[in-house]
């Protein structure tokens, strides 16, 4: 049986590696799906606290040389800017540092 694959109904994306992703590869993943799929995806991000934002933003180049991870990532800001609807995200701690997005193609 041959099929014929026009898009994606849905994607989870757990992050393992802390790198970060573009306004622009998430532009790339919205063209791709289908308008009633979803995306959920599972982040770390930079903490929105007036000290240890700051902190984070200082610290990021040093753990980034020390093993690529970008810790203070504004990965719901970039869903938004990529033109996605978010439709939750749920804080899964009391920092507000890890956070389950689910989002959709935009309009």
């Amino acid at each position: 049986m041959k099929t014929n694959l026009t898009a994606i109904d849905s994607v989870i994306n757990l992050r393992d590696t802390a790198t970060t992703i573009t306004r622009e590869r998430y532009q790339r993943i919205s063209s791709i799906y289908d308008r009633d799929g979803y995306i959920l995806l599972l982040e770390h991000v930079r903490i929105d606290h007036p000290i240890i934002g700051p902190l984070m933003d200082l610290l990021s180049p040093v753990v980034a040389h020390l093993n690529g991870a970008s810790i203070n990532r504004r990965t719901v800001d970039n869903v938004r800017a990529a033109g996605l609807k978010i439709d939750h995200v749920l804080d899964l701690d009391g920092m507000g540092m890890f956070k389950l997005i689910m989002a959709r193609p935009g309009a």
